[in-house]
């Protein structure tokens, strides 16, 4: 079942209503692979557990970005050192990234940064060219760009005009030139459909 007891070693809010949250989580650490998640459980009270993308893996640790919204995530959020979270996983198929893939685009739209990091990581440690395309609806929601891995080739949208091309991350795309082995999207509805 892969059910595991996490304990909380920080929590940070990188962007207004958004919390990184990194656990002690050594046997998802082993074994999760970019794109794959885990389901949180959300204290007292709260049957259903929460998927969460695993955001970032650094040695026996695990970071898990977290969207304040209900009840659920409102407990996740609240959560500090030493606290200890109940979590399943790693669950889902991952990405698949080719062995011949050099070049990769990632879209990320919003929250789907959240996914997406993680795979920017090991595409940069394994030598590949990664560009990240990313849109969010003002600058003030945006992931921090200085969190992001050096190597990263950025290019941000935002719907306000607060930052980089004023629209959406599916205008952006409209501009890039071609030659991407593979890409990769995470995000909400709508983009996917744009």
């Amino acid at each position: 079942m892969n059910r595991h007891k996490a304990y909380v070693t920080s929590n940070t809010q990188p962007m207004p209503g958004v919390y990184l949250l990194w656990l002690e989580a050594p046997e998802v650490a082993e074994t999760a692979t970019p794109g794959q998640f885990v389901m949180v459980g959300c204290g007292p009270g709260l049957t259903l557990r929460r998927p969460l993308a695993v955001h970032r893996v650094n040695g026996e640790r695990v970071a898990l970005l977290v969207r304040r919204m209900g009840r659920g995530t409102g407990w996740l959020c609240e959560r500090q050192p030493g606290d200890i979270m109940d979590i399943l996983g790693p669950r889902g198929q991952g990405f698949r990234v080719e062995d011949s893939s050099r070049k990769l685009l990632l879209i990320a739209g919003g929250m789907g940064i959240a996914p997406l990091y993680f795979l920017v990581e090991r595409a940069l440690a394994e030598d590949r060219d990664v560009v990240l395309v990313y849109g969010c609806h003002t600058a003030t929601a945006m992931y921090p760009e200085a969190v992001l891995p050096g190597g990263t080739r950025l290019s941000v949208a935002t719907q306000d005009g607060t930052f980089g091309y004023h629209g959406t991350v599916t205008d952006l795309l409209q501009g890039l030139p071609s030659g991407f082995d593979q890409a990769f999207a995470a995000g909400p509805v709508e983009m996917y459909r744009a």
